[in-house]
């Protein structure tokens, strides 16, 4: 006798569920997945591009005014990954929050690239960005007194686009 584990993945329910404060707001949602359980995902390949997804928004929460970021990477038109996160500080602009984001994103595509090494190799990898602000801080290799406050972490999307600028476009 065998045992087989399945996992469902609901990215539908993602921000809904960040943000459960009530047992009324938990009915909800189970009443909603009962609903909605024999839908689901179709993955087909149309396309062998990576194209990531990043957005941020700005302090969001009206407590602790800490914003919160979102990514999703894309196998042609299918999503392969994604991610929402409240972040660990409060940033001080939008163009900070957009760049934080930014550079989660760039970590999820380079790990997905790496994993999938052996499997496939992609024809593109596209990361896009919508804060112009945010673009020419990762494409500036310097950095500024307004940058200076952000972790030295979030840089690697400097030190990344500039080994491989070839290689990942930012839009």
């Amino acid at each position: 006798m065998s045992i087989v584990v399945v996992t469902i993945t609901r990215p539908d329910i993602m921000l809904p569920v960040l943000y459960l404060t009530t047992w009324k707001a938990e009915k909800r949602i189970v009443r909603y997945l009962m609903a909605t359980k024999y839908m689901g995902l179709i993955y087909t390949v149309l396309s062998n591009n990576l194209i990531s997804h990043s957005d941020s928004d700005w302090a969001r929460d009206k407590i602790d005014r800490k914003s919160t970021s979102g990514n999703i990477v894309l196998h042609g038109s299918n999503a392969v990954s994604w991610f929402s996160e409240k972040h660990g500080c409060v940033s001080l602009s939008t163009a900070e929050v957009e760049y934080v984001a930014a550079a989660a994103s760039i970590q999820d595509l380079v790990h997905l690239k790496e994993i999938n090494k052996d499997f496939t190799s992609f024809e593109d990898t596209t990361l896009l960005v919508d804060n112009k602000s945010a673009i020419c801080m990762a494409k500036t290799f310097e950095n500024s007194k307004r940058s200076k406050h952000i972790n030295i972490r979030t840089h690697y999307i400097k030190d990344l686009f500039g080994q491989r600028h070839n290689q990942n476009r930012l839009h």
